[in-house]
């Protein structure tokens, strides 16, 4: 990004500046610590001295033992070894208070989700999902990012949620498992409200493949049983075929134990996507949500992904979301809602909302005119 963007000289000037204030700081602890111990170091000696020159005069009056006098100055060289130690020691723990202070403003932040009190678990889902004018408004934002949703889901149909970018769409889906609380309505699951239930028991049943997909330090394996640590290589690798990700990681030397780095490095968009995908598709879910889930891979793969998916998604019983920037990928939705700065504007099959909808109208065809428009030619 740097390099792209031409900033070297800024960055090297940015990273000398904060260099040569760490070094002033640095400085500044050397000088406090030159100034300081000579003092320690005289007023222990002196000490010293004058336990001596007291305990001798008393040893030589009879008032004391010559042992008394060693184990009491034993004692005092005791007491003043740690103290010494603690001047020493004062620049790190000026450096652990400041990295504690940082650490705590994490541990101890207040999370606003919480299970209410008599919380029920969630033990089984028929499959009915109800939003009943929904409101919700991001903390400190002003602008509602969704407005008066309303929708009703049947089990076991696929919902496809369509628009534009900033539209709304994965904001309805991180309603579900309460990622975050309405601010008006409620959504409801077989007629119950999200938040009676436990959250960890309402999480558990709800699978969801996230838009950036978030890879741990470890192996392939590890990273798709993450929700499953006890599944079997078995049941990896059948989910993992599935995301169609299966080939790639046989390709690789040391297959599903090669290892990740952090975040995925290493990897490419798609491929962590794929991981994603699959790491989700091992869960026991009752709910599936993907939020654009195959926007990092190519359309050929994109189209065997999704056509893996609708098989599953058919054979099991459970609701599945997708939500997605393409109509191709949503024409065999059972339900489509479409979505428009907040609001949603209009719901049903493709056939009918070709039929009744100017919006997505508007949308395929341009999404049409884009897949028919010529490549550029090389010269």
């Amino acid at each position: 990004m740097v390099r792209a963007f031409v900033q070297e000289e800024r960055e090297l000037q940015r990273y000398a500046g904060r260099n040569d204030s760490l070094v002033r700081l640095n400085v500044q602890t050397i000088r406090a610590i030159r100034n300081t111990f000579p003092v320690i170091f005289l007023l222990s000696n002196l000490v010293s001295v004058v336990v001596v020159g007291y305990g001798g005069a008393a040893v030589i009056k009879g008032q004391f033992s010559v042992g008394d006098l060693v184990a009491f100055n034993a004692y005092l060289l005791l007491i003043l070894q740690p103290v010494l130690l603690i001047g020493f020691a004062a620049p790190a723990i000026a450096q652990a208070a400041t990295s504690a202070a940082r650490v705590y403003e994490v541990v101890d932040a207040e999370v606003e989700i919480r299970d209410r009190p008599g919380a029920i678990t969630f033990e089984s889902c028929g499959g009915r999902i109800t939003f009943e004018s929904v409101c919700f408004r991001y903390p400190g934002s002003t602008r509602e990012a969704l407005q008066g949703i309303s929708f009703e889901t049947k089990p076991k149909q696929l919902i496809a949620v369509l628009g534009m970018t900033g539209s709304g769409k994965s904001t309805i889906m991180n309603l579900i498992p309460r990622f975050y609380d309405v601010t008006a309505g409620a959504v409801r699951i077989d007629g119950r409200d999200v938040r009676e239930f436990s959250l960890s028991s309402l999480r558990s049943h709800i699978g969801t493949v996230f838009q950036e997909s978030t890879l741990f330090s470890g192996s392939l394996r590890s990273n798709i049983a993450y929700a499953q640590p006890e599944a079997s290589l078995e049941q990896v690798i059948a989910v993992a075929k599935t995301a169609q990700i299966h080939d790639f990681i046989l390709s690789l030397p040391e297959g599903y134990d090669s290892p990740v780095g952090e975040r995925g490095i290493g990897l490419s968009g798609g491929q962590k996507q794929r991981i994603a995908i699959a790491r989700t598709l091992l869960t026991n879910y009752s709910i599936l949500i993907l939020d654009d889930s195959t926007s990092a891979v190519d359309a050929q793969t994109a189209t065997d992904i999704q056509a893996a998916l609708d098989a599953l998604m058919r054979q099991r019983t459970c609701t599945s979301f997708v939500v997605a920037q393409r109509i191709s990928t949503v024409q065999t939705a059972d339900l489509i809602l479409l979505m428009d700065q907040g609001r949603l504007v209009a719901q049903g099959t493709h056939a009918s909302l070709m039929a009744s909808s100017p919006l997505y109208g508007a949308i395929l065809e341009s999404q049409i005119q884009d897949q028919k428009r010529p490549s550029p030619k090389r010269p």
